[in-house]
């Protein structure tokens, strides 16, 4: 029994891992920027392309839905994300 404490005495603790919260906060950030970013610039864009303000929203709201399923595993079927939506 001895061996076992004198083993764990032996043992650094962890030094922190600085570098995986620097890359998660960026990450955080750019998905916030990506979800706000749209919302901000929607009146801009439907003047732009000539469509109302819902119309140019619910192109962001798509865009927003089948990116993720374009990203999915295999076995989850990327020609549906195109053409039934669910």
């Amino acid at each position: 029994m001895s061996s076992c404490i004198a083993a764990d005495a032996s043992l650094s603790p962890a030094k922190p891992a600085w570098r995986a919260v620097y890359a998660l906060a960026l990450g955080v950030f750019g998905l916030i920027v990506a979800e706000f970013l749209p919302a901000s610039l929607l009146t801009p864009m439907a003047s732009s392309l000539g469509v109302s303000e819902g119309m140019a929203g619910q192109a962001v709201t798509a865009t927003a839905l089948v990116f993720p399923r374009c990203l999915s595993p295999r076995w989850w079927p990327r020609r549906s994300a195109a053409t039934s939506g669910s």
